[in-house]
């Protein structure tokens, strides 16, 4: 079966997934309505909850329409779904904010902000409009393998270790992933010793920020980095927050948003990135004006909300050594 709808079970049956019809009348209503400023829409779920029926849906829109603008939104598909759906109702629309390689499919006149013309307008299909992937200029579903831009997509990829030589451990990465073809280090942000999560007794960690320029996918840099970390005696499956040797997480690449369960699993952004200090201070000096892909907020900003000067410091290089000390 293709595309994505959420199927919940509960004690006594209370919330199941949303018959059929209800779907298909939630994606007419959409396709039928459909405004210039819609310019993709993903992940659409619906589930019955007794006489409720919840309907959840992301909603690609220009990244300049202010809060307003996006509350009409709001509005209008509220009552879309609820001429559609017979049964008192919610909806709750994520909005995602426009990319530049969505302009061919951007309907919207006079936009102050297009890169490249309209060629066509991604579909409101069944399939398209219950995946949960965003969506290629060309209209296509966007999978963790779609492919770079010709020029390369920029990524950004953490690095931490509290384990053996931590700062070789984050060189060695670093260069690792220097030699790797497809990929070009671009910048490396200085680094940060934090406290750890995880259970005690562990020691600090070292984290760092690479920019990268890549011609791989996101599912094939992914699955670099989980080679690289194995070539350092990493073990992925263990229990969260132990204490690790290398740790490498792909942050953010080309500011898409992807979910994928095929192995290896990739969620983009990273799930947590937003609630993690010890990531977004190295990520803040690399990156501080770009935009965090789901929630639309500069990262130097969502550095500046969890910062915690005692527990993510400036690693200090003379003591343990610094991962940088020449080129990677």
């Amino acid at each position: 079966r293709t595309g994505y709808a959420l199927v919940r079970e509960a004690v006594g049956g209370l919330m199941d997934e949303a018959p059929e019809p209800v779907l298909e009348a939630v994606v007419a209503g959409l396709a039928a309505g459909r405004e210039p400023a819609w310019i993709d829409a993903h992940g659409l779920r619906a589930w019955r909850s007794g006489d409720f029926i919840h309907v959840d849906l992301h909603l690609g829109v220009p990244r300049y329409l202010d809060a307003d603008a996006l509350h009409e939104i709001d509005e209008r598909i509220a009552r879309i779904v609820a001429s559609a759906v017979a049964s008192p109702n919610e909806t709750i629309v994520h909005f995602d904010p426009c990319r530049p390689r969505q302009c061919p499919s951007c309907r919207v006149r006079d936009c102050p902000i297009r890169e490249a013309a309209f060629v066509r307008a991604a579909p409101f299909t069944r399939e398209s409009v219950t995946r949960r992937d965003e969506v290629l200029e060309t209209g296509e579903p966007l999978p963790a393998g779609a492919p770079a831009p010709a020029s390369g997509a920029l990524a950004f990829v953490s690095l931490g270790s509290n384990l053996g030589d931590r700062a070789a451990h984050l060189r060695d990465a670093a260069r690792s992933l220097a030699a790797t073809p497809g990929v070009t280090v671009l910048a490396r942000s200085r680094v940060y010793e934090t406290d750890p999560v995880g259970p005690p007794p562990q020691g600090p960690y070292l984290n760092a920020v690479l920019k990268l320029r890549t011609t791989l996918t996101p599912a094939e840099l992914l699955s670099r980095l989980l080679a690289v970390e194995q070539e350092h005696g990493r073990e992925r499956g263990a229990e969260r927050n132990l204490a690790r040797s290398l740790d490498l997480d792909l942050l953010d690449y080309d500011g898409r948003v992807v979910a994928s369960e095929r192995e290896p699993a990739l969620e983009l952004p990273h799930p947590r990135l937003h609630e993690r200090g010890f990531v977004l201070e190295p990520l803040a000096e690399l990156a501080g004006d770009r935009r965090h892909p789901g929630l639309d907020v500069p990262y130097a900003t969502l550095a500046a909300r969890v910062r915690d000067p005692a527990a993510v410091r400036l690693h200090d290089g003379r003591k343990g050594g610094s991962p940088w000390p020449s080129s990677p």
